[in-house]
């Protein structure tokens, strides 16, 4: 499971919601280079994306993902209107972090096995 989160709270209470519900974080990351190089190592099952990073947006990072097939969520304050290029594909959640929406939309980007 791939994070995308530069403000440190929020991600560190997403990494502790997702080991909670026995997940492997990669991440979090705090900007797309950073997301991008570890990505060449690996591809997740799934992300979670903030929209604005220290880098500028995870806009790269949702186009990689989206070449391979990657579901994502797009957890941010922003609303559907603002988002651009492949950050429209993921499936949107409005902070603050609502952890039984995450997990339905989660479960839902996941490839059936």
């Amino acid at each position: 499971m791939l994070v995308v989160e530069d403000e440190s709270l929020i991600a560190m209470d997403l990494q502790s919601t997702l080991e909670s519900w026995g997940c492997i974080v990669l991440g979090p990351f705090a900007s797309a280079k950073a997301t991008l190089l570890a990505m060449a190592t690996g591809l997740p099952d799934t992300a979670v994306l903030d929209v604005h990073i220290r880098d500028g947006t995870s806009e790269p990072v949702a186009g990689a993902l989206l070449k391979t097939g990657t579901g994502f969520v797009v957890l941010t304050a922003f609303r559907a209107r603002d988002m651009t290029g492949a950050l429209k594909t993921g499936r949107l959640i409005r902070k603050p972090l609502d952890p039984a929406r995450l997990h339905r939309e989660l479960e839902a980007c996941l490839p059936l096995a």
